[in-house]
């Protein structure tokens, strides 16, 4: 569990991944849902996969295809419909939650492209645990936790363990695990599913109904999913 502090190249990029991956990438989106709101937060986010296309393309100095930039943009305009419902005038919102959401896809794209090495050398258990240890342990510094602000009860805490544990460990640790058998566009690109899940979990629980365009939001992600892992 403590190799990847033996080699010094290693332990940088960890730290590198806990700082500016593991830590950013939740800090900058809740920060966006905190200036804006849940469907603004996760539709920016899901820009990521443009900077992931974008990294690409300079590493290999070579431009994308126009139809993947299409099938992009279909799975962007996809989600949007998903999170929105249709009702786009919701999205409406500042200057700073716009600068947090841009924030929150550029670290959605180094999270998702920065550790691949590391995780092919040390496996996803070591890294993510680090990971959230050391990211941890600067949202500490930033806002400690017996610092919370709000009384805690056996309800928040059972919350908590729900997010902790099923909402970021063992998200985080499958969406890494796939990155070493997908490229980083793609794997980018298929956590468009979950708002999709989110809609389809809201029926179960809260009896909502899909709008028409809600449908045609997740006719035209998985549509596009489906292209687009053919081609990345």
């Amino acid at each position: 569990m403590i190799s990847p502090f033996r080699e010094k190249k290693d332990f940088i990029q960890l730290l590198l991944f806990s700082f500016l991956g593991m830590f950013l990438v939740q800090f900058t989106y809740f920060k966006t849902i905190e200036q804006s709101n849940a469907s603004f937060a996760t539709i920016i986010q899901y820009t990521g996969p443009f900077f992931v296309l974008l990294y690409a393309a300079i590493a290999k100095r070579q431009l994308p295809s126009l139809k993947t930039c299409f099938w992009l943009l279909v799975t962007l305009l996809g989600v949007t419909a998903v999170a929105s419902k249709g009702q786009i005038e919701q999205l409406a919102t500042s200057q700073s939650a716009l600068g947090w959401g841009l924030a929150s896809a550029i670290s959605l794209a180094f999270y998702s492209i920065q550790p691949r090495k590391l995780l092919q050398k040390y496996g996803s258990l070591p890294i993510v645990g680090w990971g959230m240890l050391i990211g941890g342990g600067l949202g500490n510094v930033v806002h400690p936790m017996w610092q919370i602000g709000s009384q805690l009860n056996v309800q928040v805490i059972l919350y908590l363990l729900v997010v902790i544990l099923f909402g970021t460990a063992l998200a985080y640790l499958i969406f890494l695990t796939s990155l070493r058998y997908l490229s980083s566009t793609l794997a980018t690109v298929l956590t468009a599913v979950e708002p999709l899940l989110a809609a389809f979990l809201s029926i179960i629980v809260f009896h909502d109904h899909f709008t028409v365009v809600e449908i045609l939001g997740f006719m035209a992600v998985i549509g596009s999913i489906m292209c687009l892992q053919k081609k990345l």
